[in-house]
């Protein structure tokens, strides 16, 4: 699982590394420029915006997952509350299929 944050400013690799066991151990973080991540949120359905605030800003965002695989070939799209059982079979299929992801 990968993380992409929308945040590059303050979501440096180090807080990333902190911030991802909370999730799950082997789950990776990654951030990048600002408008690459936006442009690749917009082409995967996941739109955030940066929105000031007081002082300073705040990222509103979603809580989707989409399944890519290795390849970069699109599998899913799930928006939130996350139907777990469609998201692995979901993520089970695109790996039987697509012979990607070393399974």
């Amino acid at each position: 699982m990968v993380f992409v944050s929308a945040d590059p400013a303050r979501d440096t690799a180090a807080k990333l590394a902190e911030y991802m066991p909370f999730f799950n151990p082997d789950f990776i973080g990654i951030s990048g420029d600002f408008l690459m991540t936006k442009r690749l949120g917009n082409q995967l359905n996941v739109p955030f915006v940066k929105v000031p605030q007081g002082q300073g800003y705040t990222i509103d965002h979603g809580g989707q997952v989409v399944i890519v695989n290795p390849r970069g070939d699109y599998h899913g799209f799930f928006s939130t509350p996350l139907d777990l059982a469609r998201v692995k079979l979901t993520y089970q299929s695109m790996v039987s299929t697509s012979n990607c992801c070393g399974q």
